[in-house]
């Protein structure tokens, strides 16, 4: 039962990608990167809010949490069907679609067939890899670098829920408008890498101080590249192929939180400050890519102001 939830769960995981391109659908391109981030924002709080009351559920009755979030998900399928109107026109709306359709390969190919769009993919699936093989070794890195409890390690996992509300609901709103899509994910790759490295370092000198800084750092960096990522990608496209961009771009990340976890969890057998340090030079390559295609990006956009 527990791997049959979980299959319908992957199943239909298709969710995320719909608001992303719903989100799309009724924001003008310029202002996508900013309410990308406010959609990360509101899973920031979710993830705060959650595990609380999880936790305080789990400990009164086991299943409680999971028929909690079965309620909440009806209630929220409820208000889709019946409140939410539908975003995109019927004149935008695909004409076609069968069976090749639901080939996720097919899909992967007609993106990697834009230029644009596959160096945007390359560069985010890169990123991808190297925060999710974070999320699956930071709680071993706390218990065997500074010997921390779940409790501790509760808290720094609150904090850096906080660091990504304060990123993607008010930081980004902050520097988009001025400097746009293409500057802010330079610096939130620039700050993802200073933070992997610096965690790397706390392996070296385990220091409470340095890790907390290090990791609000590197959340920083990721609250700011995630949803400006988003927008650039957003943009590549016309209003008719939002859905299948959004789609493709949650499958990379599906892709990458396979892979990262894996390797991740391979190399830290090795050293403890080995994943960190590879995962930086991850954004780093991942930093070059976008750099040099940061050409091709403005041509792209000044073609799409001319058309």
């Amino acid at each position: 039962m527990l791997f049959l939830g979980r299959i319908i769960d992957g199943l239909t995981g298709g969710n995320i990608s719909t608001i992303y391109a719903y989100m799309a659908d009724i924001t003008k391109p310029h202002e996508r990167g900013k309410y990308f981030g406010l959609l990360g924002a509101a899973g920031g709080v979710g993830m705060i809010i959650g595990p609380v009351i999880g936790g305080f559920l789990g400990s009164i009755y086991l299943p409680a949490p999971l028929f909690i979030a079965a309620g909440i998900t009806f209630i929220d399928m409820l208000f889709g069907y019946f409140i939410l109107p539908e975003s995109l026109p019927i004149n935008l709306r695909s004409v076609h679609f069968d069976y090749k359709h639901l080939n996720p390969f097919q899909q992967f190919s007609h993106i990697f067939s834009i230029d644009i769009l596959k160096r945007l993919f390359i560069s985010g699936f890169i990123f991808f890899v190297a925060m999710n093989g974070l999320y699956a070794i930071n709680a071993v890195f706390f218990k065997d670098t500074f010997k921390w409890n779940p409790a501790q390690i509760g808290l720094i996992l609150f904090v850096i829920g906080f660091v990504d509300i304060f990123s993607q609901g008010f930081l980004i709103n902050k520097l988009l408008p001025r400097f746009g899509e293409i500057k802010v994910s330079v610096l939130g790759l620039v700050l993802t890498a200073i933070g992997f490295f610096m965690v790397t370092l706390t392996s070296l000198i385990p220091s409470v101080f340095l890790i907390y800084f290090a990791l609000i750092v590197l959340n920083i960096g990721d609250g700011l590249f995630e949803p400006s990522q988003g927008g650039l990608i957003s943009k590549s496209v016309g209003p008719h192929m939002q859905g299948r961009v959004q789609g493709a771009n949650q499958g990379m990340q599906s892709i990458a939180r396979i892979a990262g976890p894996f390797i991740a969890a391979f190399i830290y057998g090795f050293g403890r400050g080995l994943p960190y340090f590879y995962e930086a030079v991850l954004v780093v390559i991942s930093l070059v890519i976008l750099f040099f295609s940061i050409s091709i990006i403005k041509s792209h956009k000044v073609a799409e102001q001319h058309s």
